[in-house]
């Protein structure tokens, strides 16, 4: 078996004009990604990716981030069978969101893919 490792990564910057708040309104996120063949027909691959906000004054003129800065972590498995036409895939997902109470959420999951 040949080993291919693969990566990839993002990044953007936004920013919005309101006619209810005199900033703009700015966001940056970022992911990065990587993925390695284990087995013939087999992969795992995990990513990691945040989207963070700008900070507005708010009506007693205090700089706050205008909505809740979020983080997420995937990590799955994935093994492709009968030439490619089926896949069965393990994922796990947690995502992070910067809130009064801190919310923290893990979803686990199975998927059993078919194409033709």
């Amino acid at each position: 078996m040949r080993e291919r490792v693969e990566l990839h990564g993002e990044w953007s910057l936004n920013a919005y004009d309101t006619p209810f708040v005199p900033e703009r309104l700015r966001t940056h996120g970022y992911s990065a990604e990587a993925s390695l063949s284990v087995v013939p027909g087999g992969r795992a691959a995990v990513r990691w990716s945040e989207l963070l906000f700008g900070e507005v004054r708010d009506g007693a003129g205090r700089l706050r981030p205008w909505d809740a800065d979020a983080r997420r972590l995937e990590a799955g498995l994935v093994w492709r069978f009968f030439q490619d036409g089926a896949a069965v895939k393990a994922v796990y997902q947690r995502t992070e969101v910067d809130r009064e109470p801190r919310r923290v959420e893990d979803l686990y999951a199975l998927q059993l893919a078919i194409s033709r």
